[in-house]
Parts: structure tokens; C-alpha cells; sequence
């Protein structure tokens, strides 16, 4: 078994793996509470093997619109990141980043998606160094790709990474994080994905 298959199966099975996820999940909240000057708080995450026909049911109505920002992962540890929030929280979430109060967005523009894919270079970073800090010898270099912000239907940004899934599975596995502020004005999940060639390789 590889070291990037063994890892992933560390993370899925909870074999020593609650300290390390907490600690990556930790520093995205610090990494959001610092960009944002909001407490950010983080749920324990949650490993899940979801039938690909449940997928959308199971974080929402999938004809809801949403704001996803989407990442893929490669490298020393290779799978997607998505960060789904109601667009509500993304326009409160683009107001606190880009320093304007609350209420000032009322779509997103290019500078509101800017600073949102800047949330999804850090969301991932945060996730991948903590890897990193981990597994110094046998991860290699992490590479994440340019984030993009989709703006759309709960159905159709979840498409977007079951697609190279359900060609090799017929369930997703996921890692799910919810992120919010203290008064619930920001609120969303943070999913990672294995790559699907990875998770059938786990047990």
C-alpha cells in the first residue's frame, strides 16, 4: 500500500487519525476567524460513506442555491476540497473579508468570488499543511489547484465532484466539517474528498 493510500485510510478509519484532523480543522477555523475578525467555530469531522444517489440529500435540498469553492488536491495526497455555503453566508462571508458591513452585498461580483476563492486557498492549505506538519517524510509536495467559486444549485455543484467519482464508485466518502460564527450569520461544510481510486483501496 502507498503511503498517500495508507494515510487515507488513517483518516477514515479514526486509526490516529482524530488528533490530525482536528488539528487541520482547528487551523482552518483560526485561518477563517483571522481573515474574517469573526469567532469561527468548527464541529468535530465526520467520516461518511454516502450513496452517490444520496449525496445531495444528505447536506440539503438539492434545488437550494448555494455557493461552492472548489479545490482539487495533488500531489502527495490527491482528492477535491469543497466548501458549500448558503449564498446568504457567502455575501455576510464576502462583506467580512472585503471590510464593507454587513448587509453591503447583495450579489457576488468579482471582487466578493476573489475573496472567496482566497477562503478556499486557505481552507485547503490549512488542511494540507497540517498533513504536511504530520507526515514530513512520505507525503512529498502537496499541490492544490486554483479555487473556483460556483454560484448555483445544490445539485449542480455536487455534480461537479461526484462526477469523477462515480465512474470507479458507486458511494463517496467524506470528511465533513460545519464552520459558522458565533451567531450563526456564517454557516457552511468543508468536505474532503479521497481520490476514488484511493478509497477503494481502503478498508
Amino acid at each position: 500500500m502507498s503511503e498517500q493510500k495508507a494515510l487515507w485510510n488513517r483518516l477514515v478509519s479514526g486509526l490516529g487519525s482524530d488528533s490530525m484532523l482536528n488539528t487541520a480543522m482547528w487551523r482552518v477555523a483560526y485561518g477563517l476567524s483571522t481573515m474574517s475578525g469573526q469567532t469561527i467555530r468548527y464541529s468535530n469531522p465526520q467520516v461518511e460513506c454516502v450513496p452517490i444517489e444520496r449525496v445531495t440529500a444528505y447536506v440539503g435540498n438539492p434545488e437550494a442555491e448555494r455557493v461552492g469553492i472548489y479545490l482539487v488536491m495533488s500531489g502527495g495526497l490527491c482528492g477535491q476540497a469543497l466548501l458549500i455555503l448558503p449564498k446568504i453566508s457567502a455575501l455576510r462571508l464576502a462583506d467580512l473579508l472585503v471590510g464593507d458591513p454587513p448587509g453591503t452585498a447583495v450579489e457576488l461580483g468579482a471582487m466578493e468570488r476573489s475573496a472567496l476563492a482566497e477562503v478556499g486557498n486557505l481552507v485547503v492549505s490549512a488542511f494540507l499543511n497540517t498533513m504536511a506538519v504530520h507526515n514530513p517524510q512520505s507525503l512529498g509536495l502537496l499541490r492544490p489547484s486554483p479555487p473556483v467559486v460556483m454560484v448555483d444549485m445544490l445539485g449542480a455543484i455536487l455534480n461537479v465532484v461526484i462526477t469523477p467519482v462515480a465512474a470507479m464508485r458507486d458511494d463517496l466518502l467524506i470528511i465533513d466539517t460545519n464552520f459558522g460564527n458565533i451567531e450563526q450569520t456564517v454557516q457552511g461544510h468543508f468536505w474532503i474528498i479521497p481520490d476514488p481510486a484511493v478509497k477503494g483501496s481502503v478498508e
